[in-house]
């Protein structure tokens, strides 16, 4: 599994039960290149270049069913922020991109 222990000595998590738990394991395993990268695509850009990303996310987590609290929580987090139909795991990542394009962003500094 992408985001558990390796070492077959430590205990695998418990799976995440809300949005900000799945975005803040995958924030620590990305590297800062891809966050860097990610930081500064477009909306669209996203969409297009982390379909994998994507369903490592669904297979990973049990979505959008196996694992029906996170899926609750993903849906009442995008209902209010008026993303309805958004599928889960591209509200993680469009949460992740978010979060990445304030603090990883790349500027001109003069």
């Amino acid at each position: 599994m992408m985001f558990q222990p390796i070492d077959k000595e430590i205990e695998p998590l418990e799976p995440p039960h809300s949005m900000g738990e799945v975005v803040e394991r995958i924030l620590n395993d990305l590297s800062l290149r891809d966050k860097v990268v990610m930081a500064n695509l477009t909306r669209s850009e996203l969409h297009a270049v982390y379909p994998e990303l994507a369903q490592a996310i669904r297979n990973e987590f049990g979505l959008p069913g196996r694992n029906r609290q996170l899926t609750a929580s993903i849906r009442r987090l995008s209902r209010e922020n008026g993303h309805m139909d958004e599928e889960p795991a591209m509200a993680i990542l469009q949460e992740i991109w978010k979060r990445v394009k304030k603090t990883h962003m790349l500027r001109v500094v003069k």
